[in-house]
């Protein structure tokens, strides 16, 4: 922004709903107010379809004469409205680049036009819906059911969630950062930003933040007070190369090799200090270092009342991520990973007689059984009881782990929900060491992410993460959600309305496939490809984008429909796909950096089967017919897809 631009004229207009709204004749100013009256544009806008919707299938109400003028009339006004918004955003990039003082007083001049006319159309939009609606359907007919007032944050996070830390209604959240006024105008109910990937540790139990002597009462948090919004929580307590780890503790330990990752070959995935690293989860050491750290978040936050959530495992990888091709990548060769390998064995078959008949093998004791080769570096020609019994092994062990992790942040707050991304059947990461449906059961979180984005298995994912929920009652949610994906049917990356009409749809297909919370990705960077910035690249991220400003639409849509989303659930179906859980663990592993999960591609083919033809099918883990007595015979199809193995008791 340039410095010697002055502020021309300040000027009250009297805004939508009766409300103040304020001009400052300056770009950001300006900036702001077009994202106000844009999003209020678009409440308009969506009132005006519902309107249409009515007259189209209710086509003898237009027959009168005065109201099809009207409808008409209002049309013309409103799509008027939406040419100068156009107007206004054009100016304002011309005025980016180029910027004077005639120019920001003419922008300045169409936004207090557009000032008037907005709460205008909205008002005569409504009465002529209202008029109409009463006709149809008598005079109970509401005309907006959801109020704006109603699709604005609350303050207080803990009205937001019951006691079983389920969402009392669809929450709208995003990656703007709390504190930052030009995400206002999108409505949602929390935010991000107060401490970025995680809050580092300066010795056990103290956080290097000094909690806030007289309460929540810092400048940030009286932002939030002020605006009725709150932020979540990215705890930094991911697995393995994704985990924070303190320096203190580096310090103290560091130099343990069994502290840290340890691959086939020998090689220690040692960090020099604290940050990103890559811990051993099966060291005493380090559980206990997890435990307390997270212990410390939750005594330090449990009272903060803009908190809504703790998200501590947003893309998990439980393995090395070795760039190399043929490299080493997985996790359970350190010491004591061997030596626990060797109790779970022992807890299992009980003595080494038992485990020599099971396996027919000929071990002298439990401590002989060495773990199997890394098949990312020696792809074994075929499973065995060994491999297969390892990855079981690797699978508990995380799932045990991430419940530490979880019970460590409920011994303080009992009041807060726990996120974490749990979903990995066909997720864009391999599955090796991921048990999606034993974490579920294990109770690791109370909502349950998935970040599929813009790849292919994004609406089969939704279907398996909404099926896996269904089944252990936990909260489907997205915190890293790409608003511009899917793109289905021809598509133009050129105009703002194709990506307003794919958020749109976007969301309406999430909230059918359960998800109670999301949040928007991102404000202030559009990812290639994606083109998922809130912001503007294009004009500095300066100003919002005409399609983001159709969210607080969609919201209101979301909250109409909140009771209907949160307290029903799909109908029984007749299909169901069997996840071959057996065979995931004994398939090959495919290189992290070389694409999806073994059976992404034989899940796909399955779901391109159905789902275009409108079948009607949920998933279903093997274990939860083999364990835990799921009945296959409500069902009048079952689905098996690549299943070369099975245990004994599936087949």
């Amino acid at each position: 922004m340039n410095p010697r631009i002055a502020v021309l004229t300040t000027t009250c207009l009297c805004g939508i709903f009766g409300a103040a709204v304020c001009c400052a004749a300056d770009l950001p100013a300006c900036a702001g107010q077009y994202g106000k009256l844009m999003v209020d544009h678009w409440l308009t806008v969506d009132t005006l379809r519902q309107l249409e919707r009515l007259l189209y299938y209710r086509a003898d109400i237009m027959r009168d004469p005065s109201l099809a003028a009207s409808y008409r009339e209002r049309k013309q006004s409103v799509e008027n409205t939406g040419r100068e918004l156009h107007q206004a955003a054009s100016l304002y990039a011309s005025l980016f680049k180029n910027p004077s003082n005639g120019g920001i007083a003419q922008l300045d001049a169409i936004l207090h036009h557009i000032a008037t006319d907005v709460p205008n159309n909205d008002k005569q939009v409504i009465a002529l819906l209202s008029e109409a609606g009463k006709r149809a359907a008598g005079d109970s007919f509401q005309a907006v059911p959801v109020t704006k007032a109603q699709i604005e944050p609350t303050w207080n996070m803990r009205t937001l969630v019951d006691a079983k830390f389920r969402p009392k209604r669809i929450l709208f959240g995003s990656t703007g950062h709390v504190g930052d006024d030009r995400i206002l105008p999108l409505d949602f109910d929390f935010g991000s930003g107060i401490y970025s990937f995680y809050v580092p540790m300066t010795a056990r139990d103290k956080l290097q933040v000094v909690k806030p002597p007289n309460g929540w009462t810092d400048e940030i948090h009286q932002w939030m007070h002020d605006h009725n919004m709150g932020h979540h929580y990215w705890a930094g307590v991911y697995n393995n190369q994704n985990t924070y780890v303190a320096d203190w503790f580096v310090k103290q330990f560091g130099k343990n090799d069994d502290v840290w990752m340890r691959l086939i070959d020998g090689k220690v995935l040692r960090s020099a200090s604290g940050g990103f690293g890559q811990p051993n989860v099966w060291n005493p050491s380090v559980r206990d270092y997890i435990r307390n750290y997270c212990e410390t978040q939750a005594r330090y936050f449990h009272d903060d009342p803009t908190l809504l959530c703790y998200d501590y495992a947003g893309e998990p990888h439980p393995y090395a991520m070795n760039p190399e091709p043929g490299g080493p990548q997985y996790s359970g060769y350190n010491d004591s990973a061997v030596a626990a390998f060797h109790k779970f064995l022992r807890q299992k078959f009980k003595s080494i007689e038992g485990l020599n008949r099971a396996w027919n093998s000929s071990y002298s004791d439990f401590d002989t059984i060495k773990p199997p080769p890394d098949p990312y570096v020696h792809l074994p020609e075929k499973a065995s009881p060994l491999t297969f019994e390892f990855e079981l092994f690797r699978c508990q062990c995380q799932s045990d782990y991430w419940k530490l992790v979880y019970d460590a942040y409920r011994r303080y707050d009992s009041k807060k929900p726990i996120e974490a991304h749990a979903s990995m059947y066909m997720s864009g990461w391999p599955a090796q060491a991921m048990n999606a449906y034993q974490m579920l059961k294990a109770g690791v979180a109370d909502w349950i992410d998935m970040h599929q984005n813009n790849f292919s298995p994004n609406l089969p994912e939704q279907i398996y993460l909404y099926s896996l929920c269904r089944l252990t009652r936990k909260v489907p949610v997205e915190f890293e959600y790409i608003w511009t994906f899917p793109r289905t049917g021809p598509f133009d990356e050129s105009k703002e309305s194709d990506f307003r009409a794919t958020c749109e749809a976007s969301v309406w297909r999430n909230l059918v496939w359960g998800k109670q919370v999301f949040v928007f990705f991102d404000f202030y960077y559009d990812w290639p490809g994606y083109r998922n910035g809130l912001f503007d690249k294009d004009l500095g991220y300066s100003i919002l984008r005409p399609s983001a400003c159709v969210i607080p639409a969609i919201k209101r849509q979301a909250l109409r429909f909140s009771d209907m989303f949160l307290k029903t659930e799909v109908k029984q179906p007749p299909i169901i796909i069997l996840q071959p859980s057996a065979s995931v663990w004994n398939s090959p592993p495919i290189n992290p950096h070389d694409g999806f999960s073994f059976h992404t591609s034989a899940a796909m083919k399955i779901h391109d089967l159905l789902y275009p033809h409108n079948y009607p099918f949920l998933y279903v883990p093997e274990e939860a017919v083999t364990n835990d007595g799921y009945q296959l015979a409500k069902h009048s199809v079952v689905v098996l897809p690549q299943a070369p193995y099975l245990t004994a008791r599936m087949t």
